[in-house]
């Protein structure tokens, strides 16, 4: 079994990589777990924290990015790095308001978080300067977790590769975890093991060195 592991929303996983053939997705930083083309984990807000998260941003005038209808949103108007992102790779996104009865799974907050979040949500405390807003307790490991259980395969059977902060719960769940030698320091501290720059083939040399492939 071979899945993405990334904190992208559905609609930002371009159609080159989807037609590798990658046995599922672990997106939204495993909230959203895709496998054979079907969700089999979705950790969405409830509607408790869905009527408390749209008061607490409209009231405080936010500015921020979340994933519905198959499509990135930013509410109200797009998030400068991520709406040019975005463009530059060719993918849509809208411009709406965010609504207690839509199915959301991640928001990203420009800038500090200016209020408090119910004990149900959690900041990401790897990222400082925006408010990276999901359920307590989901995360790429956690996402792991699940897909371990959900296919019966021993964790001592799993390894991951990563290279930056967002990497780092999973890096440190997953005993053969692997960071890039280009990767960032806090996700280098939290892997097992570094190995060479993604540009130099280091994922598909590791496999190779590990005989995981022939």
């Amino acid at each position: 079994v071979c899945m993405v592991c990334s904190g992208r929303f559905p609609s930002e996983i371009n159609d080159d990589l989807r037609q590798i053939g990658f046995d599922g997705y672990v997106m939204v930083d495993g909230a959203l777990v895709e496998y054979k083309g079907d969700f089999v984990l979705k950790e969405a807000f409830t509607e408790k924290e869905m009527n408390y998260m749209v008061e607490q941003l409209h009231s405080h005038n936010c500015n921020f990015s979340y994933f519905h209808d198959n499509l990135t949103c930013f509410d109200p108007v797009p998030v400068p790095d991520h709406a040019a992102w975005m463009e530059n790779v060719g993918f849509p996104y809208n411009v709406r308001s965010l609504e207690v009865t839509d199915e959301t799974y991640k928001i990203y907050v420009v800038g500090e978080l200016p209020f408090a979040l119910p004990e149900s949500l959690q900041k990401n405390p790897l990222f400082t300067g925006y408010g990276d807003i999901r359920k307590k307790g989901v995360s790429k490991a956690s996402a792991i977790d699940f897909m371990c259980k959900y296919l019966n395969i021993p964790l001592k059977e799993v390894a991951c590769f990563g290279d930056t902060t967002n990497d780092i719960e999973m890096l440190k769940f997953v005993p053969q975890s692997f960071c890039m030698g280009n990767g960032t320091d806090d996700a280098k501290r939290a892997a097992a093991k570094i190995i060479e720059d993604i540009d130099n083939d280091a994922i598909f040399k590791t496999c190779v060195n590990e005989k995981w492939i022939v």
